[in-house]
């Protein structure tokens, strides 16, 4: 498997794509952004979300228990 220190080069990356695609559109589902990705993408989707809600560079909002994540550009109002 991958190393750690590989995984986070992969995940500032990761955190990279992100902010670009919040460049094209202000907010994006989680649902869309992790399809046709494998398992680890998807981690590393999850992870970035994190890290860059920490920052405040976006907010998240789920609709019902199990809804799909609405991922927003800027911090909650």
């Amino acid at each position: 498997g991958k190393g750690w220190s590989s995984m986070a080069l992969t995940l500032e990356e990761k955190i990279k794509e992100l902010l670009t695609r919040f460049q094209e559109a202000a907010s994006h589902s989680f649902g869309n952004l992790k399809k046709n990705g494998s398992k680890t993408d998807a981690i590393l989707l999850f992870l970035a979300v994190l890290h860059l809600l920490k920052e405040k560079t976006i907010n998240v909002e789920q609709s019902g228990q199990f809804g799909d994540i609405m991922i927003k550009q800027g911090i909650a109002e």
